[in-house]
């Protein structure tokens, strides 16, 4: 019982985000910083919606052979530890990349990336070579798959689906005296089904009297 209801509370809540996330998107992210000798990790996962999808990343960055002042602006700008960070943004931030290719898929919502992202590095990589002689090395990894949002809520919906059709069937079954479980008429035998053999527990009108 608790499996189903907390399915159903994990289907309101993603039919939530999916509906609002044409208008505003959600952003939940958890990321990691520490230095080890002259390097510099950093390191972070998240997930956000926007345009009725959900986007699920991860990504990592070193700077290597860093020098004191060098060194200092990166932990000005990830400072060192672990942070996580929740909040609301414009939708389409992240996800809206998912939906503008030409592909059938990609317009449905579907995407998967990984790799270097090349043109970000070689960027910072300029960058840090007009500062002078602290220029650094700078590798990483980023990562991401995205999907419509109806996908998990058609997952979450799917126990709490079955737990009503049954609800259904069984008060269908008390109401016109048919067996719960083959549906078999029961109005000359209540107590019990002739079919499966399956116990009934005994009400009012199961065996077609009127009172």
């Amino acid at each position: 019982m608790l499996v189903k209801v907390l399915s159903l509370l994990l289907c309101l809540g993603t039919i939530t985000l999916w509906v609002t996330s044409y208008t505003w998107g959600v952003y939940a992210g958890w990321r990691s910083a520490w230095q080890r000798g002259d390097d510099y990790h950093v390191l972070g996962v998240a997930t956000c919606t926007g345009m009725g999808g959900i986007l699920l990343g991860a990504d990592s960055r070193t700077d290597r052979n860093c020098s004191p002042d060098r060194m200092k602006r990166l932990q000005r700008s990830n400072p060192p530890g672990h942070r996580f960070r929740a909040e609301g943004q414009p939708p389409g931030m992240y996800v809206g990349r998912t939906v503008s290719r030409k592909s059938i898929w990609n317009r449905l919502g579907f995407n998967c990336e990984y790799g270097d992202d090349h043109k970000e590095y070689e960027l910072l990589r300029r960058i840090t070579h007009e500062h002078g002689p602290d220029a650094n090395d700078v590798a990483g990894f980023q990562g991401y798959i995205a999907f419509p949002a109806w996908i998990p809520a058609t997952a979450f919906a799917v126990l709490p689906g079955i737990a009503v059709m049954r609800r259904l069937h069984r008060t269908r079954a008390r109401k016109e005296a048919l067996c719960p479980s083959c549906g078999y008429d029961l109005r000359a035998t209540p107590e019990r089904c002739p079919e499966c053999g399956k116990e009934v527990a005994p009400r009012g009108g199961m065996n077609g009297g009127s009172g």
